[in-house]
């Protein structure tokens, strides 16, 4: 208990109990560095290779839910040599080394980053750590593509504005519309619907009760995000969007699978699941035959199977699905799969909590984790980064509902209270207590 006590004491204080100002400094360094890339590095953030070697105490002092990221990390790994082995039995060729070592550490930064944000978490106030996260991965892509809006960009910018209008309802309103408006322009559709998604979870999470029991809220989330999604797709087919990506919707109803039209790579997993649904294993080459049925799988979904898209970054030597979830199947087996389940479990209960958050960070920190689900399902393994951002407000939203949980009941109504208008005020218990900032 004294160790939430602390944390919540830094959500408050301007002087951290327990904590000097170099590490505070050393906290605010990680998190402006936590997603920065370089080139020739743009499969993983930079951090996680100083990350590797100081994480071990970081992961025993980090809340369960980091810990049990570690646990299936560790399961992932041994799946996936396991699986590895079996497929080179059966004559399968594998990746250099160095993709498996690649592939290895991508799927450990799901661990290291989130660990050492938690550590950053525990010395700064969290809303000041993903405010800086975010700047350091604006800065980084600004330097890697430019003004290039779809994509890291995009996202951590349409985040960092939510947030620091979290206090602002209406600019907020007026910014998730404009920055929606730009998602659509520059052919951003997912970026378009994430903001729109965290509007309508926003409100679902004000109409209910206080609190509310957590079924109730799981399935009120489920059945907005279904309705938004079935509008989506009429208003795209019906033309709000432009000729463009009406042709193009229409073209993925016609194949009867939307899913499939908005990500012909599945259609690929798909076919690659059929033939071994145990996965490749680390870096494994799937074989001839199987590579030309998953295009002819893809080709069949109405893809563009004929671009060297497929031969070159798809089935190139380090097989790329275009999603972390799929990725996570074809490289470690089981383990993967129970890997981006925990991943999608702890981004969804951010999601379906975050009512106690919408005073602190508005609806960038829900639009986080709205985006970092889509990348989980959708995105290739460069995005990792999308995914990291996301887990990062999901922890700092532990944070946020462990320091309410503890407080007494008076404090708890006051922060609802603060919350329900995206206010900002500052809560603080007297003596011994912990604070919080709403």
């Amino acid at each position: 208990m004294g160790d939430i006590e602390t944390q919540c004491d830094a959500e408050t204080s301007d002087a951290t109990p327990g904590y000097g100002l170099w590490e505070k400094t050393l906290a605010g360094i990680i998190m402006f560095g936590l997603l920065v890339q370089v080139p020739g590095l743009s499969l993983v953030p930079f951090s996680v290779l100083p990350g590797l070697l100081i994480v071990a105490p970081m992961v025993t002092t980090a809340p369960r839910s980091v810990r049990r990221l570690a646990t299936a990390a560790v399961f992932a790994l041994t799946a996936g040599l396991v699986v590895h082995a079996v497929s080179r039995g059966y004559g399968l060729e594998s990746g250099s080394l160095a993709t498996v070592i690649s592939v290895v550490i991508w799927s450990l930064t799901l661990v290291v980053l989130p660990a050492m944000a938690w550590w950053s978490m525990k010395r700064i106030k969290p809303r000041t750590a993903i405010l800086l996260m975010l700047v350091g991965g604006i800065a980084s892509q600004l330097v890697l593509v430019g003004l290039s809006w779809k994509g890291s960009l995009g996202i951590f910018a349409t985040a960092l504005a939510l947030i620091v209008l979290s206090s602002h309802e209406v600019l907020a309103t007026m910014a998730l519309v404009a920055l929606a408006a730009i998602g659509f322009a520059n052919d951003a559709r997912s970026m378009a619907v994430g903001a729109g998604l965290a509007f309508v979870i926003a409100v679902v999470l004000r109409l209910l009760r206080r609190g509310g029991a957590r079924l109730s809220r799981t399935l009120a989330l489920l059945a907005a995000v279904a309705a938004v999604g079935a509008a989506l797709v009429w208003g795209l087919a019906a033309g709000l969007a432009g000729a463009p990506i009406q042709e193009r919707t229409i073209d993925q109803l016609n194949h009867a699978n939307v899913i499939f039209g908005v990500r012909a790579e599945w259609a690929a997993s798909l076919s690659l699941f059929q033939e071994n649904p145990l996965g490749y294993g680390l870096a494994i080459q799937p074989s001839e035959a199987a590579v030309n049925e998953a295009i002819t799988a893809v080709r069949d979904a109405g893809g563009d199977w004929t671009s060297n898209y497929f031969s070159q970054w798809v089935f190139g030597e380090r097989v790329d699905l275009h999603s972390t979830l799929a990725n996570m199947w074809f490289h470690f087996s089981v383990g993967g799969v129970v890997l981006a389940a925990a991943v999608g479990y702890l981004l969804f209960t951010a999601i379906r909590d975050a009512r106690s958050t919408l005073g602190i960070y508005g609806l960038g920190g829900i639009y986080l984790a709205v985006m970092a689900l889509w990348d989980l399902a959708f995105s290739p393994m460069g995005d990792i980064d999308r995914v990291i951002a996301g887990l990062c407000f999901a922890l700092a939203a532990q944070f946020a509902n462990s320091c309410k949980t503890s407080a007494p009941d008076g404090v708890v109504r006051a922060m609802d209270q603060s919350t329900a208008g995206f206010q900002q005020s500052k809560y603080r218990r007297g003596g011994n207590g912990a604070g919080l900032w709403v």
